[in-house]
């Protein structure tokens, strides 16, 4: 198994909702439309468990997140399957890469409200 970096992990989708914290989110959308920053490929490289890369596997993390004043996120693992291999901590590590649009862009992410955010990793073949 090669370990490169492009195309190598992917973040997909975004879950938005107005729930509270450890609701299920109710809205995908693509997560292209709603990051003005996101973490890079690299970044989802420097943090991919270990064992889990030199075994194969991959892992989705559900983060639930607060959008703070500075559109930054603050986070906590709601959901990461499998369980016990570090996939949860890796995610919020990326969670402070994560900046959202303005909310004129979309009246859902606005300051204070919660978002979903499921974060997957995949490992190359």
């Amino acid at each position: 198994m090669k370990f490169g970096a492009a195309g190598f992990f992917s973040l997909v989708g975004v879950l938005l909702s107005g729930c509270v914290a450890g609701e299920p989110a109710t809205v995908i959308a693509p997560a292209n439309r709603w990051w003005e920053n996101a973490p890079s490929p690299d970044a989802y490289a420097a943090v991919y468990p270990t064992a889990a890369f030199y075994q194969g596997l991959s892992g989705r993390v559900i983060l639930n997140c607060l959008i703070l004043p500075a559109r930054k996120l603050d986070c906590f693992v709601q959901s990461e399957t499998p369980a016990d291999y570090g996939f949860g901590d890796a995610a919020l590590s990326l969670s402070h890469d994560f900046v959202v649009r303005p909310a004129d862009q979309d009246k859902r992410l606005k300051i204070g409200s919660r978002i979903g955010v499921p974060v997957r990793f995949r490992t190359s073949d």
